[in-house]
């Protein structure tokens, strides 16, 4: 918490800069079991990275997103957010990023299956 306070003690509310304090609080909720928290948190940093033209950090906050409604239960929009992530990392590519969304995709296929 103290760092995303620097961030926003630092910044002005609608900087582009902000989006990385608030995927710190998506994280900070996404460990601590409260999904709502973590989409919304991840969501605000997304549209933040979307719209300074971060990318690639969109992408990866988009995946955190799908990471969150995966653990809440919410299959289907769990793969939503993991092919706008997917789609993200094809139109600015990163093998890498791709490859964990993959590997996430098919986690949750898994949990599908088993619950």
């Amino acid at each position: 918490k103290g760092f995303v306070d620097e961030i926003f003690k630092l910044t002005s509310t609608d900087d582009p800069q902000r989006a990385h304090g608030y995927a710190r609080l998506g994280s900070a909720a996404l460990w601590q079991g409260e999904w709502e928290d973590a989409v919304r948190w991840f969501s605000e940093a997304v549209r933040r990275y979307t719209s300074s033209g971060q990318h690639r950090f969109a992408g990866q906050a988009e995946r955190n997103v799908a990471l969150a409604y995966t653990y809440a239960g919410q299959y289907q929009l769990a793969h939503v957010h993991y092919q706008i992530a997917l789609d993200t990392f094809a139109r600015y590519p990163s093998k890498l990023d791709t490859a964990q969304t993959q590997l996430e995709i098919g986690v949750l296929y898994w949990r599908q299956q088993n619950h």
